[in-house]
């Protein structure tokens, strides 16, 4: 079974000074349960955009999130599961699935080989390339043709392939020789 985890920063408190404890102890609470899964955890990553719309040329896991360090968002996002890895005293690598496109396929292994894979092994990065579905012009599921020599226009499928191919490559075609089992993954969601 494959259950999804979502965590969210709980909302400021709005309650006196008296419950500051009490909210430590909760946030404690929460964090010991967090870790105390994080063996049977898989980090998932959607990145199958350019940065075009963003002004960027190039891959929007390669946008540095910074402008002094100019670390790119792939190597941050690497840099949070290590450090999840280190402070939980995982018995195994705690895995990264990354879904990318035909757009972004060869130019995020390209990114993780030039970094050594930002500190991560390379076999606990699994990257997953969605499929294209013909396209749609309307909401009457009329097929877009290509102007040039009028066959069905492609494009990737988009963010719900990513569930088929996380099940797919983290969980059932390695099944039998997986090593741990994954019940929660944890997306990465980038604000707009």
């Amino acid at each position: 079974m494959f259950f999804f985890l979502m965590i969210r920063r709980p909302p400021r408190s709005t309650q006196s000074r008296s419950s500051a404890a009490s909210d430590v102890y909760k946030r404690q609470e929460l964090e010991s349960a967090g870790f105390s899964v994080l063996r049977d955890t898989a980090f998932v990553l959607v990145a199958g955009g350019l940065g075009e719309r963003l002004g960027y040329n190039g891959i929007k896991v390669q946008i540095p999130i910074d402008t002094v360090t100019e670390t790119c968002f792939l190597n941050y996002y690497a840099q949070y599961i290590l450090a999840f890895q280190r402070k939980s005293n995982a018995s195994r690598d705690l895995p990264l699935a990354i879904m990318t496109s035909d757009d972004t396929h060869s130019q995020t292994v390209k990114l993780l080989e030039e970094n050594n894979y930002f500190g991560m092994k390379k076999d606990q990065i699994f990257i997953m390339k969605q499929e294209k579905v013909p396209a749609m012009i309307d909401n009457d599921a009329h097929f877009a043709l290509r102007p040039d020599d009028l066959e069905i226009e492609t494009k990737p499928h988009g963010h719900g392939d990513v569930h088929t191919l996380l099940y797919l490559s983290l969980i059932h075609i390695s099944e039998p020789t997986r090593q741990a089992e994954i019940s929660y993954a944890v997306f990465c969601l980038k604000k707009k």
